[in-house]
């Protein structure tokens, strides 16, 4: 009988990372550390007018499988050098199963079908790429 629950557990642990959340396990607040790779703040644009950079970033992912990412940016006119800032706020659902996260952002003109994308998700981190932008982001619990 010990050898058949050993070798239970022992599977259990097998097929799993021990580290990865499962269904709102991951909820908390996250931090955006890089974006494709580079430390805030970084360029996220530049025209012959202005350039917009990106200064921070929070997800935060609810209990009841909600998500919230705060994106801050400031964008400066090369005119005078006037700053502005901004901010993109971006809601829906998530779900996490096996060290991967996936969104859902509901489609807000009612015309287009809702914004589907996924990354990895492990005991403190986040990474996805961004579904606008396609750049890497890497977020880190708080």
């Amino acid at each position: 009988m010990r050898y058949f629950v050993a070798l239970a557990v022992l599977l259990a642990f097998a097929c799993s990372d021990g580290t990865a959340p499962v269904g709102n396990a991951g909820a908390g607040t996250y931090d955006l550390l890089t974006s494709d790779g580079k430390a805030l703040p970084t360029l996220e644009s530049e025209t012959s007018t202005k350039t917009i950079t990106l200064l921070s970033g929070t997800l935060t992912l609810q209990s009841n499988l909600q998500f919230m990412q705060v994106l801050n940016y400031r964008e400066q006119l090369k005119s005078d050098g006037s700053t502005t800032s901004t901010q993109t706020v971006r809601n829906g659902t998530y779900f996490v199963t096996s060290g991967t996260i996936s969104f859902t952002m509901p489609s807000y003109n009612g015309n287009s079908p809702p914004t589907v994308w996924g990354g990895s998700i492990g005991s403190t981190t986040i990474k996805f790429a961004d579904p606008t932008t396609n750049r890497a982001s890497e977020f880190r619990r708080q």
